[in-house]
């Protein structure tokens, strides 16, 4: 059973609960007022009012117009998007690898 864990300046922490638990819950490992932006902004992107390559963006199977209801997947976003871009990069967004 995982046990939720607040978020910890020290990674190391992170790597022992997940090698016993072998899964990790963190609480809050975003903050709220990120979480929403970030969600602003994939409805922005779905709704066409900003620039986003449609290329990239998965619909359900059979759709053709894009829509937050039909949306799958928005892929490569921290590259096509400076808001993904700016969480992307804040450090405190990164997550923890096994060295």
């Amino acid at each position: 059973m995982s046990t939720l864990i607040a978020a910890a300046a020290d990674a190391s922490e992170y790597a022992a609960r997940f090698q016993a638990d072998g899964v990790l819950v963190v609480d809050p490992l975003v903050d709220p007022a990120t979480v929403e932006s970030l969600k602003r902004r994939t409805a922005e992107i779905a709704e066409r009012s900003v620039a986003y390559p449609t290329e990239f963006l998965e619909l359900e199977p059979g759709a053709s117009v894009v829509d937050l209801s039909i949306l799958r997947k928005i892929n490569h976003c921290h590259f096509h998007d400076d808001i993904f871009a700016q969480h992307a990069a804040h450090r405190a967004s990164w997550t923890w690898s096994n060295p």
